[in-house]
């Protein structure tokens, strides 16, 4: 049954998991706040890490309210999967049928990307990526230098905010040796870079507190996010 008039946000359950990631206020905002989240929070929060192309979209109804079911074919587990996965279906929510939840990610068949999602809350038939646009990442080759290039929603601003990139490279290249791809202050990053990095952070288990940068705790505090970037769309 298609829905004429878009349900009050108060009336949207938002999952658990995304709640640390999304704050909304009463009625439907039209901007919403993000909390920033650097690749040492997104790992922590992450149950299932992947590479992928898109292979269909679709706009669902499950358990009564309205998602998008989202179907990727796996190309490189991360980490969360078995490496003999060949696909990864998630439902994100929607605030209606034709009303998409500010910052949720949006994808497109055909797109090659990178995810790290939340695991489902107990009960929920629900997830969402780690920090919602945050945690969804675009994957284009660049034509001068042939390198994946991995993007997200917030054109990477926090990725490294509140980090010390060099503790993160020692630790990187003390893992998987000199040439080892590391993640810099630059809003360009590698695939490879972001892979190395997640799967060192996740098999050490890491701690924003390990990698902070000198006088902070490690936590991103960009104030970035009030207006979502478009990027991921497009």
């Amino acid at each position: 049954m298609r829905s004429s008039i878009p349900a009050p946000l108060r009336r949207v359950t938002i999952l658990a998991a995304m709640a640390a990631a999304l704050m909304v206020p009463a009625g439907i905002a039209p901007a919403t706040t993000v909390k920033p989240m650097n690749i040492v929070e997104t790992v922590q929060n992450t149950g299932q890490a992947f590479a992928g192309t898109v292979a269909s979209v679709e706009v669902v109804q499950a358990h009564g309210r309205w998602a998008e079911e989202i179907t990727v074919a796996v190309t490189d587990p991360i980490f969360g999967l078995d490496d003999s996965a060949t696909t990864v279906t998630w439902r994100q929510v929607r605030l209606a049928e034709d009303l998409r939840l500010p910052s949720m990610p949006e994808f497109h068949p055909g797109q090659d990307i990178a995810v790290f999602l939340y695991n489902a809350a107990d009960g929920s038939p629900f997830r969402a990526p780690v920090g919602l646009d945050q945690g969804a990442y675009r994957l284009v080759r660049d034509p001068k230098s042939g390198q994946l290039i991995a993007r997200n929603g917030h054109a990477n601003r926090t990725l490294t905010n509140g980090l010390d990139v060099e503790k993160l490279a020692t630790a990187a290249r003390k893992a998987f040796g000199a040439s080892a791809p590391v993640i810099g202050d630059s809003s360009t990053v590698s695939y490879e870079s972001l892979k190395a990095t997640a799967r060192l952070l996740k098999s050490q288990n890491a701690t924003v507190g390990a990698f902070a940068a000198e006088g902070t705790d490690g936590t991103a505090k960009s104030s970035t996010f009030a207006r979502p970037a478009r990027l991921f769309a497009e």
